[in-house]
Parts: C-alpha cells; sequence; structure tokens
C-alpha cells in the first residue's frame, strides 16, 4: 500500500522544541562564539485516526500518513539550552518508506500529553507552522 501525506497531517513539535543538531550563540559572550548541540527526545509517539483510543506510546517505530490520518509527536527538554539563542535548527528521520511528500513541522503548546497516554482522541491541538 502506497501512502500518501496530506501537508495539514504531519508530525508536531512542541513549542520551540526543534532539534536534534542545534546550532548556538551565547548571547552573553563578548566574542560570539558558535557551538553545535544535539537533543534527543524526552518522549515521541504518533496518534492515529482508524484506532482513535489506542495509546502508540510502546511503539519502536513513529508513523505518519494522509489517510487514515497519523500525526506524529515529539517533545524535547530545552533545559539544557537555557541562556543561549539558537539560530538554526536541524530534525532528522530516518525513513523507510520514502513518499517524497514535502511535510509540515507544526508547534503544539500543550505540553502535558505523554506518550503511553496520547491517543488520536485525546491528542493536543496543532499550533503554527514552524517550517515544512
Amino acid at each position: 500500500m502506497q501512502k500518501t501525506f496530506s501537508l495539514a497531517s504531519w508530525f508536531c513539535i512542541l513549542a520551540v522544541s526543534i532539534a536534534l543538531f542545534l546550532f548556538i550563540t551565547n548571547p552573553f559572550s563578548s566574542k560570539a562564539q558558535s557551538a553545535v548541540s544535539s537533543l534527543a527526545p524526552i518522549a515521541d509517539t504518533f496518534a492515529g485516526s482508524d484506532l482513535p483510543t489506542l495509546s502508540n506510546g510502546a511503539s519502536t517505530r513513529l508513523e505518519v500518513d494522509g489517510s487514515p490520518k497519523k500525526i506524529i509527536y515529539i517533545k524535547f527538554d530545552l533545559a539544557p539550552l537555557s541562556g543561549t539563542t539558537i539560530t538554526n535548527a536541524k530534525l532528522r528521520f530516518k525513513v523507510i518508506d520514502t513518499s517524497g511528500s514535502l511535510q509540515n513541522v507544526m508547534q503544539v503548546s500543550d505540553i502535558s500529553w505523554s506518550e503511553t497516554a496520547l491517543t488520536y482522541n485525546t491528542r493536543p491541538s496543532l499550533g503554527s507552522l514552524i517550517t515544512t
């Protein structure tokens, strides 16, 4: 089965919690220095409209699709970056089934979700578009 993706149904990232590779500038230094940091997600899951009460938090993979609609949620702890200015961020995934479709990365303001409790019926609302 070939997957099709709608731009509105991709995955979400919490508030400015992007990045596996962040390029950072220290604003407190008299001479700006660039550094690279890596962040691993503290929570990740997906929610599917085909099984709206199922939690996929124990899954070892993330699924995204347009029909049935499947949305990925990823949460990062940004505390280690406190006091820094993020000037560039990259989010990287290993993709198994490449469709070549563009996907949206969107903010999620409600960070109270957990991987083991999130379902399609209880998922947080999608916020602003960060990037495509």
